[in-house]
């Protein structure tokens, strides 16, 4: 059963937070290490900096963390020598990390450059044509929105006037109660 497993590979997703008090030379060799360990175990397809961002809760004591995304090859056995490096050997710069079977969901934010490193340009994004069908639509629902919301919006009469309104009708209505008992 074991060679079985050595020639099965699966294609897994890691993502790393950092911790944010790093260095940029600390960010960098940690960075390094967890890449060199999952080389050694597999081959490592994409490795993506996205630099420091909000955490959504306190981890660690740490509101900030440095994200870095590894993509790679490996076998299922690797996993549990990458969850131990990770939590043995990199426990003071890894503050948090997932490591899942990569579904090939696509889509991914935008990668920031190292701290330190020369960045690279990327290539310009031109955007689609706007859609002059869609656009003319979303006009017209907006306006009848707003149309809705201008006849809804009724004036409001004056509490006086209100009150004189619902008076005088209240004691008609009271006397034909009053008069059919």
């Amino acid at each position: 059963m074991g060679r079985a497993d050595e020639r099965m590979t699966r294609d897994y997703e890691l993502l790393v937070i950092l911790h944010p008090e790093l260095d940029a030379a600390a960010l960098q060799a940690a960075s390094e290490a967890i890449k060199g360990k999952l080389a050694s175990l597999g081959e490592v397809t994409l490795a993506d900096f996205w630099g420091q961002r909000r955490l959504a809760y306190t981890v660690r004591k740490c509101n900030l963390g440095f994200y870095l995304l590894l993509r790679f090859t490996a076998s299922p056995a690797a996993v549990l020598e990458v969850r131990q490096f990770l939590r043995i050997e990199q426990h003071e710069a890894v503050i948090r990390y997932l490591l899942v079977v990569d579904e090939k969901r696509g889509g991914k934010p935008t990668a920031q450059p190292m701290p330190g490193a020369q960045a690279e340009q990327p290539a310009p994004v031109q955007a689609a044509p706007p859609d002059e069908d869609a656009m003319a639509r979303a006009a017209a629902e907006r306006a009848a929105l707003e149309e809705a919301a201008r006849a809804e919006a009724v004036t409001p009469e004056e509490p006086a006037e209100a009150a004189e309104a619902a008076g005088a009708d209240q004691p008609a209505e009271v006397a034909e109660v009053e008069a059919g008992e």
